[in-house]
């Protein structure tokens, strides 16, 4: 089962024509095993695994089983009284969907001197069941007023598009974040990822310009 992994991770990659896109290898509802079976395989490589996890109590639970070197991610919806240990646990947390929670992780992350890097969630589709920042907030303004936060950097735009039936639909949602996210560099003057696509469409997302991709079943299999 655990060479299955291997296997599943190489065909994602084979689908991927830039190298230098990163995946994220959802890893919430895996188990430890899974896990360490792919950072085992990506050391081999001269790399290591991104994980992309939701839940903080089952993080907080298999991390201690969890072999060296990865990269965390924080992918899950935010709730306040938890931002305080996704802070002191994850690298990058790619779900930030309003200013409250922006101050909240600022201060946070100055209580133990890190630098915390966030990803700007956008929703892109416009989709009440979604969070995120609305396109037309991220103006020059809303961005210009994150750089009072000396804790917390915006590495990145991040979207979840909507469920459409044809895949090829999700296209011209994909296609308004990467001039967003063009548009958003050019405000703040550096170089940010774009987070976009999941296992049903991350190809499309990839041809359309993102720069990270999030994966899980396609690379673990059914989760537990």
């Amino acid at each position: 089962m655990l060479s299955k992994i291997i296997e599943n991770y190489k065909s994602v990659v084979k689908k991927i024509d830039d190298e230098n896109v990163k995946i994220v290898s959802v890893s919430k509802k895996q188990t430890y095993e899974k896990m360490n079976a792919l950072t085992k395989y990506l050391e081999t490589t001269g790399g290591y695994p991104i994980f992309g996890e939701s839940y903080l109590q089952e993080y907080e639970i298999k991390l201690n089983s969890l072999i060296e070197p990865f990269q965390s991610h924080f992918i899950g919806r935010l709730q306040s009284n938890k931002i305080k240990n996704i802070v002191k646990l994850f690298d990058c947390i790619q779900s930030v969907s309003s200013s409250k929670h922006l101050a909240l992780i600022d201060k946070e992350a100055k209580k133990i001197d890190k630098i915390q890097n966030v990803f700007l969630q956008i929703n892109i589709s416009k989709d009440d069941s979604k969070d995120g920042f609305s396109q037309d907030v991220i103006n020059s303004n809303f961005l210009t007023n994150t750089l009072k936060y000396n804790n917390l950097k915006i590495a990145g735009l991040m979207t979840i598009t909507e469920y459409y039936t044809n895949r090829e639909d999700v296209r011209k949602d994909f296609k308004r974040m990467y001039a967003i996210w063009t548009g958003v560099k050019e405000i703040l003057g550096s170089e940010i990822e774009l987070s976009m696509g999941m296992s049903r469409d991350y190809d499309i997302a990839v041809q359309e310009g993102a720069t990270v991709i999030r994966v899980g079943s396609l690379i673990f299999g059914e989760r537990t």
